[in-house]
């Protein structure tokens, strides 16, 4: 996700299909709120099976904030994305939690 955020914007969207959006079972909202995120972890493809119950917290403004990745409506815009949040926790998943899926290395 870091080397796709670092495309320059007009290669964007050209690339977040190649890069991101193939990696995805479904490509529309699941009203049951179940993912499937293709992953490729020590050179071997996983399908990993993620909900979309996001880890959050209560600001002191009262507002509920995610804990780790943001959507773009959390940062500001009208459209809400949650692509990022769907792959960070397929991630954390493979890794056993959040905590021990941060950094890491291409």
């Amino acid at each position: 996700m870091a080397g796709l955020a670092e495309d320059k914007p007009e290669d964007v969207d050209q690339q977040w299909g190649l890069r991101i959006r193939d990696n995805f079972r479904m490509k529309v909202a699941n009203p049951a709120g179940c993912y499937c995120v293709r992953l490729v972890v020590d050179g071997e493809p996983l399908e990993v099976v993620v909900d979309d119950w996001f880890p959050f917290y209560i600001d002191n403004k009262g507002k509920e904030q995610f804990c780790f990745a943001r959507n773009k409506r959390s940062s500001g815009s009208k459209k809400g994305e949650m692509w990022v949040q769907l792959l960070e926790k397929a991630w954390a998943k493979v890794c056993g939690s959040y905590e021990q899926a941060e950094g890491g290395t291409p």
